[in-house]
């Protein structure tokens, strides 16, 4: 069984961070995903598991900080400050009820993904949480207290 430092390590491993403007539309020809939305119970699991918790992510120029069922923000950071820092959405429940289930792996479970709308400039957000195989099937490590 993972200890609970390998699991902390893992939950920093929140890897896929997308950002388009709402007003984009899908092509015409598209035929969008029937929503089947996230299992209520592995989401109740997750918000117990990350409640209180926000993880950043340094890609390139840009920083993300997620706060899942919260909200995610973009920033740069120089010279210890964060500027701009640029709200990419706010959890929307209601939205991520509406995402397509993504279809498992042979290897891993699916990712579960959240949806942040209203976000500065009409800007949404979808975040992948990927639960790695080792984990998928272990009993949760209880949380350090901050």
């Amino acid at each position: 069984q993972p200890s609970e430092s390998d699991f902390e390590q893992r939950q920093k491993d929140i890897d896929t961070v997308e950002s388009t403007p709402a007003s984009s539309d899908p092509p015409a020809d598209a035929t969008p995903p029937t929503p089947t939305g996230p299992d209520p119970s592995i989401l109740r699991r997750l918000s117990t598991l990350l409640s209180g918790q926000c993880f950043a992510k340094l890609k390139d120029y840009w920083s993300y900080r997620v706060c899942p069922f919260k909200s995610v923000h973009q920033f740069h950071e120089h010279g210890g400050k964060e500027d701009p820092i640029i709200l990419l959405g706010t959890y929307d429940a209601g939205a991520t009820s509406q995402l397509p289930s993504p279809p498992p792996s042979l290897n891993t479970p699916p990712p579960i993904l959240h949806q942040y709308t209203h976000g500065d400039g009409n800007r949404q957000t979808t975040v992948s949480f990927v639960c790695h195989a080792e984990f998928a099937s272990a009993t949760t490590p209880t949380p350090k207290s901050k």
